[in-house]
């Protein structure tokens, strides 16, 4: 969700509250004479508030299960989570008085700190990560469609390295087998296309692959090119060289692709963390209070 002018008034009244919650606080803090603890009438409110507030943050993912019920908009419901969500923090804060207490509290609180924390990163990512991508991926493709753009970019290849191979082959017909095939220009850029430039065109790329770093792939080709000189077999020379521009542009739009998804996959892998830890802080929560209630 990207943060802009419309979040202000949600700014302002979370800003607010938390001035008036953190002025209540002191006031409390300064006129209990045993210092304040979360036993105390205004401990508790500050933790009911709190717990309120995390439970309304939480009702996100059930008002996504219930689109067609008029219970307002999902944009406002994304608002909500957000800066309820990052109410309730300094609240339950208010309630412990800074301390975690025992282990199930201990463990709570730092269920709830990991929770907020990630989704402030989570937040961040989702307001700057998209212009890195618009800025940085020209070629973007819709990300369930990547696989078989991928698969595309792969069968041209093989369409213009073939060619050319049809080429190579022509070229050496009727001449004496050379000593050294591998100097071929066919060979080499076969071989090249072959060992190093195809696996990567998959839609799974190969993690240790060279062509992964864009100045490693860059040397790479230059490489394959010196070892084929535009000079070598006239016309077979400057069709492999024509025919490694095309491979270098595919390859280009290729890494392009495994950008936008190693960004996508970061806009999101965050709720990997995010929802299930909020899950059980929301169940660590009932616990604590059924046993603050209990004992």
């Amino acid at each position: 969700m990207v943060v802009d002018r419309t979040h202000l008034s949600w700014c302002l009244i979370t800003s607010t509250l938390f001035v008036a919650a953190t002025i209540a606080y002191l006031a409390y803090a300064h006129s209990v004479p045993g210092g304040p603890h979360g036993g105390s009438w205004q401990g508790l409110a500050f933790g009911v508030a709190g717990t309120l507030l995390m439970v309304f943050a939480g009702l996100l993912s059930g008002r996504k299960k219930l689109p067609g019920i008029p219970l307002g908009s999902a944009r406002w419901w994304l608002k909500a989570h957000v800066w309820m969500g990052l109410l309730s923090y300094p609240l339950i804060l208010y309630h412990a008085a800074f301390r975690w207490g025992g282990t199930v509290e201990s463990t709570l609180m730092v269920l709830f700190t990991i929770v907020t924390l990630s989704g402030i990163v989570g937040l961040f990512l989702q307001n700057q990560l998209p212009r890195i991508i618009k800025s940085s991926v020209p070629a973007e493709a819709i990300y369930e469609q990547l696989p078989r753009v991928c698969l595309a970019l792969c069968r041209n290849a093989d369409d213009t390295v073939a060619q050319f191979y049809r080429l190579a082959v022509q070229s050496r017909q009727g001449q004496p087998a050379p000593a050294r095939p591998t100097a071929e220009p066919g060979a080499v850029l076969v071989e090249f296309y072959q060992q190093k430039l195809r696996p990567f065109l998959q839609p799974h790329v190969v993690a240790r692959s060279e062509l992964n770093n864009p100045s490693r792939a860059a040397a790479l080709f230059a490489r394959t090119r010196a070892a084929v000189p535009v000079a070598s077999e006239s016309e077979l020379g400057l069709s492999a060289h024509a025919t490694l521009d095309q491979l270098e542009r595919i390859y280009t739009e290729r890494r392009q692709l495994a950008t936008q998804m190693r960004l996508h996959h970061w806009l999101h892998g965050w709720l990997f963390l995010h929802v299930p830890l909020s899950l059980a802080m929301l169940v660590l929560a009932l616990a604590h209070i059924t046993m603050s209630l209990w004992y």
